[in-house]
């Protein structure tokens, strides 16, 4: 989903890059998430981001940046597993969306 999102979306920054997209864009983008266990681990790692993320010292604290990447890796792990991504691919992915 980042792939998609980093490529189809607009960057905004202030004082670090976020994206802007509309859901409808991603109606198309299924995500297979049949698993209700895992659609909950999901959304409590998305509420717990955007919790983070919305605080006025988001930008200026290295602590929540980094919960947000730990949290967002766990995302991803989420993801490949869904997918089931070999090692191979998840190191495409993973240097594709370094760039």
């Amino acid at each position: 989903m980042w792939f998609f999102i980093k490529n189809t979306s607009t960057a905004f920054t202030i004082g670090y890059y976020y994206y802007y997209f509309k859901t409808k864009y991603l109606e198309p983008f299924g995500i297979p998430i049949n698993d209700e266990i895992t659609k909950a681990q999901v959304v409590i790692l998305v509420q717990q981001i955007l919790s983070i993320i919305k605080n006025d010292d988001y930008v200026d604290t290295p602590d929540k940046q980094a919960k947000v990447k730990r949290l967002e890796k766990e995302i991803d792990q989420l993801v490949y597993e869904l997918y089931d991504l070999t090692p191979e691919e998840i190191r495409i992915v993973e240097e594709f969306c370094e760039k």
